[in-house]
């Protein structure tokens, strides 16, 4: 009986975190026990390294019960692996300088609203309103459809860009 409570408490324990996280680098975040639930603020600040790319470690996130901060990611492009999370009871949500980041689709079943947001410095920059749209198209960037028949042919990355 003994053994069964022990693995009882090593498989809630694996699955909580009760502190604030603080994700820097893909490293930690590669790192991380995947969490079902966040007994404080999640963070995810790079330190520098701009190498946060991935979020599926936070894929069977639930629950925050504080604040949700996503800042400084060049290269994370979307936010689909957190699909999972429902509630973030902090209240608040910041995304703010991710130059790459045009989904937003991972945090639409977030309810009730954020009590305060700041969304901007990204690729995109919907308003929380639009993340929740029932029909899933303000969650994220239109598609850029290039058209340009004179000129159908790229010699280099600048003009892809």
């Amino acid at each position: 009986m003994k053994k069964i409570y022990l693995l009882l408490f090593i498989f809630v324990f694996q699955l909580s975190y009760s502190q604030d996280v603080l994700i820097e680098n893909q490293a930690d975040l590669d790192g991380l026990t995947p969490p079902t639930t966040i007994t404080g603020n999640l963070s995810i600040i790079s330190d520098g390294s701009n190498d946060i790319f991935d979020l599926t470690n936070l894929g069977s996130l639930t629950t925050i019960t504080g604040t949700l901060i996503i800042q400084n990611n060049l290269i994370l492009s979307t936010l689909d692996e957190l699909s999972s999370l429902t509630t973030i009871s902090g209240g608040t949500i910041t995304i703010q300088n991710n130059a790459n980041l045009y989904s937003f689709c991972g945090l639409s079943s977030v309810t009730p609203a954020p009590t305060a947001e700041t969304i901007s410095g990204n690729s995109y920059n919907p308003t929380y309103a639009d993340i929740i749209d029932a029909g899933g198209t303000l969650c994220k960037a239109p598609d850029v459809i290039y058209n340009d028949p004179a000129n159908d042919r790229f010699n280099t990355q600048v003009e892809i860009d």
